[in-house]
């Protein structure tokens, strides 16, 4: 031992005194780091302004440390929580997702989210827009009006 734990640990008269003292200060700061990984995975919350990828990678980083603390959390509630931490604007996506008959996994969640997420395509964009007076000659490439020709007198 080292000339500190030395002095900690000399008034002890049995090796199993010291081997519990260990224990108990290692315990509790197993504890402490547990506790720990608990809140931050307690607290996380996705913000509107951040890419929803980088939030669920942020997720996935907080499941792996609670993995590495070896405490096991169930599948449902870990898919769950993530549909609750969603942002204020995907309500109506999250009322959806609640009220699907069938359970998703994570994976398929993150990849369903991932879908959601995307721009979706414009069908109609270069669609003429009925509504609008004057849509004929907007509808040409080069602005340029028709000219029709009469028949008979």
């Amino acid at each position: 031992m080292s000339n500190d734990l030395f002095d900690v640990y000399c008034s002890y008269k049995e090796a199993k005194e010291i081997w519990d003292t260990l224990i108990l200060k290692y315990t509790v700061e197993d504890v402490v780091r547990q506790r720990f990984v608990i809140g931050n995975y307690y607290h996380w919350e996705m913000i509107e302004d951040k890419d929803i990828k980088i939030q669920i990678n942020e997720y996935h980083k907080l499941l792996e440390d609670i993995k590495a603390e070896n405490i096991l959390l169930p599948d449902e509630f870990v898919s769950e929580l993530l549909i609750e931490k969603l942002p204020s604007s995907w309500t109506n996506y999250k009322q959806q997702l609640k009220h699907r008959h069938k359970q998703m996994t994570l994976q398929e969640l993150i990849t369903h989210i991932m879908v959601e997420d995307k721009p979706a395509l414009k069908r109609y964009e270069n669609k003429p827009d009925h509504k609008r007076k004057n849509n004929f000659r907007n509808s040409h490439p080069n602005g340029s009006n028709p000219v029709f020709k009469k028949k008979g007198n």
